[in-house]
């Protein structure tokens, strides 16, 4: 279920928090936040632009699509098991909007 706090999204899954929100907001409300097991970060951009944000992350990318990605980035903390790898970022970008999420994506995109 979806649930909205502080103007950001959030599904409570047993063991934290995922938050789905810009960066910006992200900044305002981590500090009171607890437990939070990841993040989906939503924003405007390009095809140029996703590209950028998988080098500036550092992701090893583990799977790539023609406009997606799943990898791995020594940035974030938590990570998944994905067909026998460590994973623990995944991106998509489609129609000018560009997700990036940590473990993994969440929601609708």
């Amino acid at each position: 279920m979806l649930n909205r706090l502080d103007g950001v999204n959030y599904v409570e899954n047993g063991s934290g928090q995922i938050l789905i929100c810009d960066y910006q907001t992200y900044n305002k409300v981590k500090a009171n936040q607890k437990n939070i097991a990841g993040v989906t970060f939503i924003f405007d951009g390009d095809a140029k632009t996703f590209e950028y944000v998988i080098r500036q992350l550092g992701v090893k990318v583990i799977e790539n699509g023609v406009n997606s990605f799943v990898g791995y980035s020594n940035r974030f903390c938590y990570s998944n098991n994905y067909n026998g790898k460590k994973v623990n970022v995944q991106g998509y970008y489609c129609d000018g909007k560009i997700y990036v999420g940590t473990p993994l994506l969440l929601g609708s995109y």
